[in-house]
């Protein structure tokens, strides 16, 4: 987190002994995240909030999203031609990552 704040601090032009009087603590909380969500929205391209409502689905729930068959999916998995995440036994697939994933296959065919 001290990386982040020294970062935060050097990118704005503040100096680190920067002293805020005015304001409570919940209010320096939602500035400070709105800064960091800006900085990181400017400098990486990472959206915050869009990770919260990612949901997650099952290899079933996929083929029915996707319109394949369930082996299909589970070829695709094998080959690593679909983003998935294996926790145990369990495959899920981040909705996100399955939208993201059919744009970039229509975007290479155009």
């Amino acid at each position: 987190m001290h990386f982040f704040i020294t970062k935060f601090f050097e990118l704005t032009k503040m100096p680190e002994n920067f002293m805020i009087t005015k304001l409570s603590a919940s209010e320096i909380k939602y500035l400070f995240r709105e800064e960091l969500e800006s900085f990181f929205k400017k400098n990486y391209h990472i959206n915050p909030a869009a990770n919260v409502s990612d949901e997650l689905l099952t290899v079933k729930q996929v083929s029915k999203f996707l319109s394949l068959a369930i082996p299909t999916v589970y070829s695709l998995v094998q080959r690593s031609g679909i983003p998935f995440m294996k926790q145990g036994k369990r495959l899920y697939f981040s909705k996100q990552e399955l939208i993201e994933w059919v744009k970039k296959g229509k975007e290479q065919k155009t």
